[in-house]
């Protein structure tokens, strides 16, 4: 009988013992730190959100985005506020005094938006967007004076205190163009991409696809800043919509765009040492690569199952490996080396993470990220160390990864906000954290610094996690958020 009970409890022992490390091949090694560094809300009276934001030379954090609200405490004057509609937003957070230093309105009398801001080597702002205004601010250098269509696309810079305008520019055709994505080399060209309705966006001769295959394209354009002129341009398209949303660049200046695709449904969008063909049944996410004058493409391919498949961010590294991040509705996504080999979404999302070589020849991995509700991943950074960081929203109570929520002011929320960091080959998870309040809370940008992980967006909760917060929420709106945690 003794020996029985000894017998008992040695395995009991074992098991105590190698339970956790089984589980951890899947989790390893997860951190659950509740602790922030700072998170505010951002805006006025209005609707605002931050959609980019971009790390400075001296650790600052600017962020930009869209705002209705007419009374910002801004400090800045690089345009007035005009009522009734949507302007752009730009702030400047200093860390070393927990504060934002600079705000600036900046846009005309219609509407506009701020998908992309980066701090160039020269030390200025660049932003970029759409907008409808026909009184848009543009200096006596751009190429493009006036508002071509319904929305045109713009390019502005600003020296770094936010005081002066220092170039500014629309790009754009007849109809509706909107840029989704920039990146500015150490030349100060701007790489843009987005979606156009234009027949007449300007593209060059030269370029790969000089004419508009669909109702709505894709657009890739190379622009010299220095000398304030399109040096490349070329569409990217097939026989039904198509849409540019983010793009990168490689150390031979190879460019790299993710996107959605409908032409799938017509075999007609451009393939070239394709993964993976077109789905018939709906639309598919896409990965293209453009030789660094755009005049023909390096491969291109779709990437995705049978249901709805969107590319949203793309992050390429010096010697041209993609990572790629999006979300699915697809049960049969691509999976390899995978921390998530199953879709769990039902009929909702997951979100997605891949890493494919440089010339299109191999999957180094690709991976579900998500649980039983909405999961919507829409930022991707890699670190120094090759830590791989997700930013996006989910509805998920079983989000992987997230032991409890000691961020989450509400277990009953609608949607959080949550970031995720992978190991290097994305099998498992450093730390994965759901955050928001009682309401809709969505990161929408994301920079991995030094100091700390950054992450920016929109919320409509009143109980937003706050640490040391700058703002007070609209009770009956969207504010911006940015959120700091520490690395």
């Amino acid at each position: 009988m003794e020996k029985k009970l000894f017998l008992i409890l040695a395995i009991f022992l074992i098991l105590l013992i190698l339970i956790p490390f089984s589980y951890a091949y899947f989790l390893a090694p997860i951190k659950d730190d509740p602790d922030i560094i700072f998170s505010t809300y951002f805006g006025g009276s209005g609707e605002d959100f931050a959609s980019c934001m971009a790390e400075g030379y001296s650790n600052e954090i600017y962020i930009a985005g869209q705002t209705q609200s007419t009374d910002l405490p801004v400090n800045r004057n690089l345009s007035g506020f005009f009522p009734g509609s949507q302007d752009i937003f730009i702030a400047c957070f200093n860390p070393d005094v927990g504060n934002f230093t600079e705000i600036t309105y900046f846009g005309g009398s219609g509407d506009e938006n701020v998908k992309a801001i980066h701090f160039g080597e020269d030390g200025k702002i660049y932003i970029s967007g759409s907008t409808s205004s026909t009184d848009f601010p543009v200096t006596p250098d751009a190429f493009q004076k006036s508002n071509s269509g319904k929305w045109d696309g713009y390019i502005s810079v600003f020296d770094p205190k936010l005081e002066k305008l220092e170039f500014s520019s629309y790009i754009g055709g007849e109809e509706q163009d909107s840029i989704q994505d920039m990146v500015i080399d150490e030349n100060n060209y701007a790489y843009i991409t987005g979606v156009t309705d234009s027949s007449s966006y300007p593209v060059l001769k030269d370029s790969f696809q000089g004419k508009k295959s669909g109702k709505r394209d894709g657009f890739v354009s190379i622009i010299d800043l220095n000398k304030g002129e399109i040096i490349h341009s070329t569409f990217l398209g097939g026989a039904s919509d198509d849409y540019g949303e983010s793009l990168g660049i490689d150390e031979d200046k190879n460019v790299y765009i993710t996107g959605y695709s409908y032409s799938s449904k017509t075999r007609s969008f451009p393939l070239k040492n394709e993964l993976f063909g077109p789905s018939p049944f709906s639309y598919d996410a896409f990965i293209t690569s453009f030789y660094s004058d755009l005049s023909d493409i390096k491969y291109s391919t779709y990437f995705g199952g049978d249901s709805g498949d969107r590319g949203t961010d793309i992050c390429v590294l010096e010697d041209g490996d993609v990572y790629l991040t999006g979300y699915t509705y697809s049960d049969n996504f691509p999976v390899v080396n995978a921390f998530q080999n199953n879709f769990s979404g039902d009929k909702n999302s997951d979100a997605f993470i891949v890493r494919i070589n440089s010339d299109c020849s191999e999957i180094i991995f690709s991976t579900y990220l998500g649980g039983t509700g909405n999961d919507f991943s829409n930022s991707i950074s890699i670190g120094e160390d090759g830590l791989i960081y997700i930013s996006g929203s989910t509805s998920s109570d079983d989000f992987p990864g997230v032991l409890n929520n000691p961020l989450i002011k509400d277990e009953n929320s609608e949607v959080d906000a949550f970031l995720t960091i992978f190991l290097p080959d994305a099998k498992n998870i450093v730390s994965s954290k759901k955050f928001g309040g009682e309401k809709f809370d969505s990161a929408l940008a994301l920079v991995d610094m030094d100091s700390g992980v950054c992450i920016a967006g929109r919320t409509s909760s009143n109980n937003f996690y706050l640490e040391n917060p700058n703002f007070n929420n609209n009770e009956d709106s969207y504010d911006a958020f940015l959120t700091i945690f520490p690395k």
